[in-house]
């Protein structure tokens, strides 16, 4: 307890007395720890420290000289910190320079904060502690926040992080923050390093993700520090500016920010991409030699603006050029299974000394219908098509119906799956682009050529490729479009007198392209749909929803939509159609329901749904029904619904093959080929009918074992490694073309 004066003041005189002070008192106490052990008097300072230093703060005599020191010892303590930080064994000096591939892909945001906090976590929490300074604000927005989720009727569909919350506080304010905040989008999810976990996993989903971004600020600030105090020490700010450089961001403003210290100068960022290059180049090298990798190219059309006209070409500023890429081989393929280009060679029509016997036969139509046939009868009494069909019957109610159907999305599942592709993260090497016009037969010779030469692989024997890989008796598999294919068709022909594989091109097997196969599904809808414009008469016509959903751009779907807005229509038009179907359905069943809401109200069961769905599906999609109600008398057929039956059929089977690809159900995809061939040789597509029919029949009837492995395992790639994620291998190119187009903003469509 404080001491009457009386008694401080005997205190003092007693050690005026001893001629010692005060302050020799507690310095001798304070270097004498066994005291605090022993005496009951020197107790109380080592458990009120707090109280002894605010009581000297607040002294009017030595706080302020007390509180000078403190700052100037905490802020020696923080320089000591940001100094271990910058040490070299912290492992983020970056020269750019000597920029390695390695050092870019092994960059990791939470790691670099989690050594952070290990080295300086004094300096890292003071950091956290600032960027949320005002802490009644953050109780007023964490208090609007809870009162929205409260009054939110689907609290499910909230915590997933799939819905927008409209409502607000009682006090009819709305924290902008917290709105942009709830609707942040799902690729921040990844950054925090959670792996295996998204924001959908989490219980509250705007919190965490005001975490990640704290995350980031808190890294950022500290690389500021470090850059200031070492130059060296510039690891974000490099990541920084090689970001900055893909997005094509002015010099002005790189230069800004790197005065900021947030990115490194121009010059660094233009240093770091030369090196990075020659490391390309390395790598692409070395890929390309073990021949155990695919090539993909596509077109890239420049428009180059010239303030001079050139005397070659005054007047265009269009330029032609190919960009393309290695994706290596996944899922245990190895050479021998691609050793028998000679074996191939020998049953090729291109061979003018290929022996009649040797040729395989003609395809098989129903051959190739009967791939994946069916084996044993499924205890629904459906077809595989038909199950899957009532499953997207069922997706639809369930995502897109009234919110009582949200509960049962752990009970809808997946469908069967046929021959799954397994989860193998991708990997992409982009090839330097080539000045070479790929439209013609000779400009795709010459792209194989640049090609090989980057990869290292040719034919030793040739003059300069004394240093090459030979390719031997390797495939070479090429992926692109319909054109390229049809043009290496071409130059195939022309070269198929030449004396040696590598001049023939013996080598090369050209897979189609399953994106730009997915387009020409949705040009042949388009076709079918409504091209035509007597198709425009129905009141159900797929042109009169379109000018529902979209009334502004009827326009642009009588000519030319494209295949974004074709596929968007699709999936919007297929949905409320089939949510049309659920509300005819159950408008026909005894409770008397006149909508999907009173009908979720009666709360049925999951087993109701389901037998539901695979009622509409058999009855609402055209199949076998289709043959019976045509036949009927002319005054007794309802063409309307003939029509919408087959649409559905369609959208489904559009459904079917999207889905296919995205989960990598290689069987599955397979199976859809056959009814799209038909469709489009009904609407005029024939060389995409004969390219799937030339497809199917060589994988499963003339190449071999290993050859028909490595091609469906790998004509899908998964960029992210995650399931339901992969994409066509042409889609990667053109997502790479699209990124350039889009960033440069210098290069057309």
């Amino acid at each position: 307890m404080p001491l009457g004066l009386d008694q401080v003041i005997s205190i003092l005189n007693f050690l005026h007395d001893q001629h010692s002070s005060l302050l020799d008192l507690i310095i001798s106490i304070l270097q004498n720890p066994a005291l605090f052990a022993h005496h009951r008097a020197v107790e109380p300072i080592g458990s009120n420290v707090t109280a002894l230093l605010v009581a000297i703060c607040e002294s009017s005599c030595c706080g302020t000289d007390a509180v000078r020191w403190m700052y100037g010892y905490v802020n020696d303590r923080y320089a000591e910190q940001v100094v271990a930080l910058t040490n070299k064994g912290a492992g983020w000096h970056f020269s750019a320079s000597n920029t390695r591939i390695e050092q870019v892909e092994a960059f990791n945001l939470v790691a670099m904060a989690n050594t952070m906090q290990a080295i300086a976590p004094e300096l890292y929490n003071l950091i956290g502690h600032l960027l949320a300074a005002d802490e009644r604000t953050n109780e007023i927005r964490e208090a609007r926040r809870l009162a929205r989720i409260k009054k939110t009727k689907d609290h499910q569909k909230y915590r997933r992080g799939r819905a927008r919350m409209h409502d607000e506080s009682d006090s009819g304010e709305s924290d902008s923050s917290d709105i942009y905040w709830e609707d942040m989008p799902g690729e921040l999810e990844d950054v925090g390093g959670m792996s295996g976990t998204s924001a959908e996993d989490i219980e509250d989903r705007p919190t965490f993700i005001r975490e990640r971004i704290v995350l980031i600020r808190r890294v950022t600030c500290l690389s500021i520090f470090m850059q200031s105090s070492n130059q060296q020490c510039n690891a974000l700010q490099s990541m920084v500016g090689l970001y900055l450089h893909t997005c094509h961001v002015s010099e002005a403003t790189l230069d800004l920010l790197a005065r900021m210290g947030c990115s490194i100068s121009t010059t660094s960022v233009n240093k770091a991409i030369t090196s990075l290059s020659a490391q390309s180049s390395e790598v692409i090298e070395r890929i390309g030699r073990t021949l155990l990798t695919s090539f993909v190219f596509d077109n890239l059309d420049a428009d180059i603006k010239r303030l001079v006209p050139t005397a070659e070409n005054p007047n265009s500023t269009l330029i032609h050029i190919t960009a393309g890429m290695l994706i290596p081989l996944e899922h245990g393929i190895t050479l021998d299974d691609l050793q028998c280009s000679d074996e191939l060679w020998k049953k090729s029509k291109l061979n003018p000394y290929a022996i009649p016997d040797d040729l395989p036969p003609n395809p098989d139509v129903y051959k190739l219908m009967r791939i994946h046939e069916e084996r044993e009868r499924h205890p629904s009494g459906l077809l595989r098509r038909t199950r899957f069909n009532a499953w997207v019957i069922l997706y639809t109610l369930v995502h897109h119906g009234p919110g009582y159907f949200r509960k049962f999305r752990r009970e809808l599942g997946k469908p069967e799956v046929i021959e799954q592709i397994p989860l193998v993260k991708t990997r992409q090497i982009p090839v330097r682009a080539m000045d070479i016009n790929p439209s013609t037969v000779g400009g795709n010779g010459d792209v194989l050529t640049d090609l090989f030469r980057q990869a290292g692989i040719g034919d030793p024997t040739e003059d300069g490729q004394n240093h090459v890989q030979p390719i031997g008796n390797t495939i070479i598999l090429v992926h692109g479009d319909l054109g390229t294919g049809e043009r290496l068709e071409s130059l195939a022909h022309s070269r198929s007198l030449e004396g040696t594989p590598l001049r023939r091109f013996q080598m090369v097997i050209f897979v189609l392209g399953l994106f730009h196969l997915k387009m020409a599904c949705a040009d042949a809808l388009w076709r079918i749909f409504i091209q035509s414009k007597a198709s425009h008469d129905d009141l159900n016509s797929l042109f009169r929803h379109v000018g529902q959903i979209r009334p502004r751009e009827t326009g642009k779907f009588q000519n030319d939509p494209g295949f974004r807005r074709m596929h968007e229509i699709i999936q919007h038009v297929g949905i409320a159609s089939r949510l049309d179907f659920w509300r005819d359905k159950v408008v026909k069943l005894p409770g008397g329901y006149q909508s999907l809401q009173e009908f979720a109200e009666s709360n049925p069961s999951w087993e109701t749904l389901k037998k539901l769905a695979n009622e509409l599906a058999a009855g609402q999609v055209a199949g076998s029904n289709l043959n019976k109600l045509r036949k009927q008398p002319q005054n007794e057929r309802d063409i309307e619904r003939e029509n919408l039956l087959l649409r559905q059929r369609y959208f489904l089977l559009y459904e079917e093959i999207t889905y296919a690809m995205n989960v990598g159900d290689i069987g599955r995809v397979e199976d859809c080929f056959m009814p799209w061939v038909f469709i489009f040789r009904g609407c005029g597509k024939h060389k995409y009918a004969s390219h799937m029919i030339k497809y199917l029949h060589n994988v499963h009837f003339v190449y071999p074992d290993g050859l028909k492995k490595a091609i469906r395992m790998n004509i899908l790639c998964n960029p992210t490694g995650e399931a339901g994620k992969l994409r066509a291998n042409d889609w990667l190119q053109e997502h790479d073309n699209l990124f350039t187009k889009a960033s440069g903003q210098i290069l057309s469509d």
